[in-house]
C-alpha cells in the first residue's frame, strides 16, 4: 500500500527527554494506523460542474475527483460513483452511477423542464460511504431557474430563534488559568448569526465587558476562571433578541492544549489545573488525515513545543495529549496551508476578441518549484453576462477542509483567500468550533478498530434468490441463467444452499436490459426467482439554502419566452394548441378522493423509480417485506399484514384469508411498466371500506393512463423468469461547442448565446506540463471565467479560477 512510506517519516521529539511508556511507542501507532486504514479504508469525493445554476432544460456537465481520504491519491477502492439530484422537499429527483476510470469519471444530467425552480442539492457517494454518517458524503447547491412555480420560498428565522455555543481550547475550562474560548451562534436555518454580548459570573458582576463574532458567527475571547465561580453570557443578535447563555463549567484535574501559530512555525502548550503535579507519562500526537506528523512523550519541564509548519501537509492537523494508557485528555484543531498545491500557469493566443473568433488556451502546470507535473483536470468557460462562478466551494475546500469536518461550512473558500489576517483568524476559530471525523486516533493507538459499514464496489452485481412457489423456502442447487443482448454477455451459476445467487464482476451502461431464468436442480421451472433490488441512502441532514445561489442575471431561456438558444442552437416553441373535448374521469380518482395519500404523475417522476417495487420503497408509508406492500398503521388479521393490490380499480392480489400468501396466484407486479401509470393512492385500515374485506391489511392502488387495466388478458405469469433493467453507469456524451471556421460559419445568422461556452472533463498535462485547450467566442462581448480544477498524479490539488476578457479590437 501507499501509506507505508508516507508513515515512516514520523517526527520522534524529545531526544533529551525520550522515556518509552509501556502502552504507547511510534511502531505500534503507525502499525495500528496501517491495519485500520486496511479494515475501514475511506474516501473523499468532489464533482465539479460546469456552473452552479441552471435553467430548466439545461444540462448540468460535472466530471467526479475520487480519492482515498489519507494519502489523497486516486482511490483505488470504488470503481464507482452515484450522483443524486436532491430537490427542495429531499427528494430524489435523479440518480446515475459513474463510472472510475481514465477519462470515463464524468457525465452529464439533463433537467427536465417540469422541474420547478429553487435550490437543488448535487449528491455523491460510494459504496465504502454507504452507512456512513451524512456530513461524509459530497453534497453541492445547484440554483434551478424555471419558469413553473419555485418549490420553495426563503423564510426568515425569527429574530430570536438563534442558539450559541461554547468551545474552550483543549476542551476544557481550567480553574485559574487564562483560557481562550471560541463560540459559535446560529440560526435555525443553519446558518451563522452575528452577535455581541458580555460575561457574568454567578454573583452577576461582569467579567468581561464585551465581546463579538468575527465571521460567521464565530469568535473568542479569555477568561480565567475563579474557584466556585460559574459564569454566564448575555448576548444579542442584530435583532436586539437578548439571550443568557451558561459557560461550560469550570474543571479542576484536567489538561487543556493550547496551540497557535507564529508566522511559519506553531507553538504548542499544555495547560493545566493547578491541583495536577507535573506527570511524564503524557503523550503527544500530531497528525494530518491519520498521518502522524509528531509522536513523543510530553515533557512538562519544557513549558511549549515549536515545530515548523513544513513537518505538514496542508490541511487540518489533529493534535492529542494522551494519558499512559492512550486515553485522550485534550484534543486541539489547528489548520497548516503550505505551498503544496500545483501551480497553473494560463495564457491565451491573443488579448482580446471579436464575436466567433478562435480562442487557443496554453497552460503550465508545475509545483512550488517550478518543476512540471503530469495531472488531469476539466475545464469550464462561462459567460460572466449569464451565470456566476461558484465563489463559495472548490475542489481545494472540499479536499483539505470540508471533507474533514463535521456539520456545515458556511462560505469555506473565504478561510483560503491570501493575505488577508481576517481569513487567518477566522480559519483558526473554526478549527476551534468544528470536529474532525474521519478515524478514532487514541482507540486505533489501543488496537480497537473501526470496521466498514459500507462495501467496495469493484464491480457491478444482479444478485437474488429462488424459492418454492408454496412454502416459499430457498431452493439449494438451482440453476440461474443470464441473458444480455446488448452486452452479447450470457452466463450460468447455481445457487447456495440457502437458495442465494449473485452474477459479479458485471460491466454494463445505463439502459441495459437482463433476462434472467431459474430452474430446479432436475430442470422444473415451477420456482420463484426474486431479483434483489438496489438500495440506496435515504436523504438525511442535507443543508438546502433557503436563498437562491446569487446570480447575475436570470437566464434568457428560463424566463419562458417564445424563443430561447442553448449552446447556439434555436430553440423555437410553437404556439399552444387548443383541444376541445369532454375529458374521461380516470377511474382513479373515484378512490383518490378516498385515499390517505396519493401521487400523481408528476410526483411519481420526481420520484425516478425504475420498476413498481422501488416506486411503492420510495412511497411514504409503504413498507416493502418479502417482496409485498405494508401499509403503516395497518394490523394484520391473520399475522401477515401485507396489502391488497390494485389496478384501475381491480384488485389484483390480496391476502385476505390466512394462507393466501402461500397460495400461487397469477399475477406479478413487474408486468406493469412505470410509464403506463398515472398515479398511486395508498388507503388505511379506515378508509379500504369501499374495497371489502380483501382490503383489510391497506390498499395499494394504481391507476394506468389508459384506465382500462383488465388482469385477465394477461399471460400466465412466468415466476421463474424476469425481465430488468438495473442503474448501469452513465455513458458521458460530449459537449456541444461551436466552430466558427468559415465565413459562411459565422454569418450562418443564428444567434449564438452560450451559457457555458466549453466544458471539457479530461484534459491532461504532457511530462513537461503542457496542455492546451480552444473554443469559440460567442455574439456577446462580455467577460468569460476560466475555472480549472483537478489532481495531479502525485497528489497535488490543482485548481485555477481567473478570466479572460472579450473585447472588440
Amino acid at each position: 500500500m501507499k501509506y507505508l512510506f508516507l508513515l515512516v517519516g514520523l517526527t520522534v521529539g524529545g531526544n533529551s527527554f525520550c522515556q518509552t511508556l509501556p502502552d504507547i511507542s511510534v511502531d505500534a501507532l503507525r502499525n495500528s494506523f496501517m491495519q485500520q486504514v486496511q479494515l475501514f479504508p475511506q474516501e473523499k469525493i468532489y464533482v465539479q460542474t460546469d456552473k452552479s445554476a441552471y435553467a430548466s432544460g439545461e444540462t448540468i456537465w460535472f466530471k467526479v475527483y475520487l480519492i482515498d481520504a489519507v494519502v489523497h491519491y486516486p482511490s483505488e477502492h470504488s470503481r464507482f460513483v452515484y450522483i443524486e439530484l436532491i430537490n427542495p422537499h429531499k427528494v430524489v429527483v435523479r440518480r446515475e452511477k459513474v463510472r472510475i476510470a481514465p477519462d470515463k469519471s464524468c457525465g452529464q444530467i439533463a433537467l427536465r423542464e417540469t422541474l420547478p425552480e429553487g435550490n437543488y442539492i448535487l449528491r455523491a457517494y460510494t459504496g465504502t460511504l454507504y452507512g456512513m454518517d451524512e456530513d461524509y458524503f459530497f453534497h453541492k447547491n445547484i440554483y434551478l431557474y424555471s419558469s413553473v412555480s419555485a418549490a420553495t420560498k426563503a423564510m426568515d428565522s425569527p429574530p430570536e430563534d438563534y442558539t450559541l455555543s461554547f468551545f474552550p481550547e483543549g476542551g476544557s475550562l481550567l480553574e485559574g488559568v487564562a483560557c481562550k474560548i471560541a463560540f459559535k451562534a446560529l440560526k435555525s436555518d443553519g446558518l451563522a448569526e452575528n452577535i455581541y454580548g458580555s460575561v457574568h459570573d454567578n454573583e452577576g458582576r461582569v467579567v468581561l465587558p464585551s465581546f463579538r463574532s468575527l465571521y460567521k458567527g464565530m469568535g473568542t475571547f479569555t477568561l480565567t476562571p475563579e474557584a466556585g465561580k460559574t459564569y454566564y453570557a448575555l448576548v444579542e443578535n442584530d435583532n436586539h433578541s437578548v439571550r443568557k447563555i451558561p459557560l461550560p463549567a469550570v474543571r479542576k484535574g484536567a489538561y487543556a492544549l493550547s496551540a497557535q501559530w507564529e508566522g511559519n512555525n506553531v507553538r504548542i502548550s499544555v495547560n493545566r489545573s493547578p491541583d495536577i503535579r507535573d506527570d511524564d507519562s503524557l503523550f503527544l500526537i500530531i497528525h494530518s488525515r491519520g498521518i502522524a506528523g509528531y509522536a513523543a512523550p510530553w515533557n512538562p519541564a519544557v513549558p511549549s513545543l515549536k515545530l515548523k509548519k513544513e513537518a505538514f501537509p496542508s490541511g487540518i492537523l489533529q493534535v492529542l495529549l494522551l494519558d499512559k494508557n492512550g486515553n485522550p485528555l485534550s484534543e486541539r484543531l489547528l489548520f497548516c496551508i503550505n505551498d503544496d498545491r500545483a501551480h497553473l500557469s494560463l495564457k491565451t493566443n491573443r488579448e482580446n476578441f471579436k464575436p466567433r473568433e478562435h480562442v487557443i488556451v496554453d497552460l503550465k502546470l508545475t509545483d512550488k518549484n517550478n518543476h512540471p507535473l503530469v495531472g488531469n483536470f476539466s475545464v469550464s468557460v462561462t459567460d460572466n453576462a449569464k451565470t456566476a462562478i461558484d465563489t463559495t466551494t472548490n475542489i481545494l475546500t472540499c479536499f483539505l477542509l470540508t471533507s474533514d469536518l463535521k456539520g456545515y461550512i458556511e462560505n469555506p473558500t473565504f478561510y483560503f483567500e491570501e493575505n488577508n489576517p481576517l481569513s487567518t483568524i477566522a480559519l483558526d476559530n473554526l478549527m476551534l468550533t468544528q470536529g474532525w471525523r474521519r478515524y478514532n486516533i487514541p482507540e486505533i493507538g489501543k488496537g480497537n478498530w473501526e470496521e466498514s459499514r459500507g462495501f467496495i464496489e469493484s464491480g457491478q452485481e444482479i444478485s437474488g434468490s429462488v424459492k418454492g412457489l408454496i412454502r416459499g423456502k430457498g431452493i439449494a442447487n438451482s440453476q440461474v441463467r443470464i441473458l444480455s443482448l446488448e452486452n452479447r454477455y450470457a452466463n450460468e451459476i447455481t445457487t447456495d444452499e440457502k437458495g442465494n445467487f449473485s452474477f459479479v464482476g458485471l460491466d454494463f451502461p445505463n439502459k441495459t436490459n437482463f433476462i434472467i431464468q431459474a430452474f430446479s436442480s432436475t430442470g422444473d421451472d415451477r420456482v420463484n426467482l426474486q431479483i434483489q433490488e438496489d438500495e440506496f441512502p435515504s436523504v438525511g441532514r442535507v443543508f438546502i439554502p433557503v436563498s437562491p445561489v446569487k446570480q447575475p442575471d436570470l437566464p434568457e431561456n428560463a424566463t419562458g419566452k417564445d424563443e430561447e438558444f442553448i449552446q447556439g442552437m434555436k430553440m423555437i416553441h410553437l404556439p399552444e394548441v387548443k383541444i376541445k373535448a369532454v375529458p374521461k374521469e380516470p377511474s382513479g380518482n373515484f378512490y383518490s378522493r378516498m385515499a390517505d395519500t396519493s401521487f400523481d404523475s408528476k410526483k411519481i417522476e420526481e420520484l425516478n423509480a425504475t420498476c413498481i417495487h422501488e416506486l411503492l420503497r420510495r412511497i411514504p408509508g409503504v413498507i416493502i417485506q418479502d417482496d409485498k406492500a405494508i401499509v403503516r398503521g395497518t394490523t394484520g388479521i391473520y399475522g401477515k399484514p401485507y396489502a391488497a393490490i390494485a389496478i384501475d380499480g381491480i384488485i389484483v392480489e390480496s391476502f385476505a384469508e390466512e394462507n393466501d400468501y402461500n397460495k400461487y396466484t397469477d399475477f406479478d407486479l413487474d408486468q406493469i411498466n412505470m410509464m403506463d401509470i398515472e398515479r398511486v393512492d395508498v388507503f388505511k385500515t379506515g378508509s379500504t371500506i369501499l374495497w371489502g374485506s380483501r382490503g383489510g391489511n391497506g390498499v395499494v392502488s394504481f391507476t394506468t393512463k389508459k384506465g382500462d387495466f383488465n388482469p385477465s388478458k394477461i399471460d400466465r405469469t412466468r415466476f421463474n423468469t424476469k425481465q430488468i433493467s438495473p442503474l448501469g453507469y452513465i455513458v458521458p456524451d460530449e459537449f456541444y461547442s461551436p466552430k466558427y471556421e468559415t465565413e459562411a460559419q459565422r454569418t450562418n445568422g443564428l444567434p449564438d448565446k452560450r451559457t457555458t461556452l466549453f466544458w471539457h472533463p479530461n484534459i491532461h498535462s504532457d511530462e513537461a506540463g503542457n496542455a492546451s485547450f480552444d473554443f469559440y467566442t460567442s455574439d456577446h462581448l462580455t467577460g468569460y471565467s476560466i475555472v480549472i480544477e483537478g489532481m495531479s498524479y502525485t497528489g497535488e490539488i490543482i485548481y485555477y479560477s481567473g478570466k479572460t476578457i472579450v473585447l472588440p479590437e
